[in-house]
């Protein structure tokens, strides 16, 4: 690779970076950040086009609590594969109420 070619690879692609992160950031509900984001990008003289690159978004809620980093993984996943794995187990035989305790 010629020297320089990162850089000039970067200078290239630095709008749609930036419309990625603008959009990013706009599915998170961080509308302010996304704003700042394009106004600094077109005041630079660069035409930004926002674009979220997540296809869908997660029906999550915020936790009350503190959580690891590492279960947010596992959160996302689960609520993306929950339905198909209900999905493939079997129904249970007979009627549910013969299962449930006294009330």
């Amino acid at each position: 690779m010629p020297p320089g070619f990162w850089l000039d690879y970067w200078r290239e692609d630095t709008p749609s970076l930036a419309g990625r992160l603008a959009g990013a950031f706009r599915n998170i509900g961080r509308d302010r950040i996304a704003d700042d984001i394009v106004k600094t990008m077109t005041a630079a003289g660069y035409a930004v086009r926002e674009n979220d690159p997540f296809a869908d978004r997660p029906n999550l809620g915020p936790s009350p609590r503190e959580t690891s980093p590492y279960g947010e993984p596992n959160t996302l996943l689960w609520a993306e594969m929950r339905e198909p794995i209900i999905e493939r187990f079997p129904k249970p035989p007979g009627d549910a109420a013969q299962y449930r305790g006294p009330t």
